[in-house]
């Protein structure tokens, strides 16, 4: 998809419109969503300092819509992180269905107990 600024898009709108009469114009619509993007941004700052307290990030190794490595990478840049890993499916792991996701998470929220180092909870 192509992002451009409105007057940009309203051209190519009217082109889309000639050439594809029965969809360039509402084709063309498309162009819209991605105007408010800005061309240059400032990335986010990246942790400096491990954290006080130490941080569970569940990790789900099938999930489609955040990849695993997303996990690994997260806990690392907090510096002060553990992975409990699922080799389950879908999108999320607590009240998923695994007792063994549920039971760390719930023992890291209630007593900040995190699991053994490496953890890995089965599907």
């Amino acid at each position: 998809m192509m992002c451009a600024v409105q007057p940009t898009i309203r051209a190519t709108a009217k082109q889309w419109a000639a050439k594809y009469p029965l969809f360039g114009r509402l084709s063309a619509a498309s162009l819209f969503t991605c105007q408010q993007w800005q061309p240059q941004r400032t990335p986010l700052p990246q942790p400096s300092a491990p954290t006080a307290t130490p941080v569970l990030v569940v990790g789900n190794r099938h999930d489609p819509a955040t990849p695993y490595q997303g996990a690994i990478d997260l806990a690392k840049a907090m510096g002060n992180a553990q992975v409990l890993s699922w080799d389950g499916e879908g999108h999320t792991s607590y009240l998923q269905g695994s007792s063994c996701v549920d039971n760390y998470v719930e023992a890291y929220l209630i007593h900040r107990a995190l699991p053994p180092a490496h953890k890995q909870c089965p599907a």
